[in-house]
């Protein structure tokens, strides 16, 4: 049986952080194949039903989805934001 990986980025057009995010985000996609990646703006009002669904307060936000379970990787500020913690994050599901 193949698990479903996901990250889910919940972002801001107006965000610099997320803009800073970027990189790391480009980087994730293309440096991890099996996984599904999705971006949810949430400038966009039809995505206010998963921002609460998720409880995003803030943004960036990153969500690991395996199967039908998702965590989210908490990082306080950007240095904890970067490829390394990702990947070590997702490895340990």
């Amino acid at each position: 049986m193949n698990d479903k990986k996901e990250l889910v980025l919940f972002y801001k057009n107006s965000c610099p952080f997320c803009h800073e995010f970027e990189y790391t985000w480009k980087k994730l996609k293309e440096s991890i194949k099996s996984f599904k990646f999705t971006e949810i703006n949430l400038n966009d009002t039809k995505n206010q039903q998963l921002r609460e669904h998720f409880k995003v307060k803030t943004v960036p936000t990153l969500y690991f989805c395996l199967n039908d379970k998702a965590k989210v990787f908490k990082a306080n500020n950007k240095e904890e934001r970067n490829y390394n913690d990702i990947v070590k994050f997702i490895s340990q599901k």
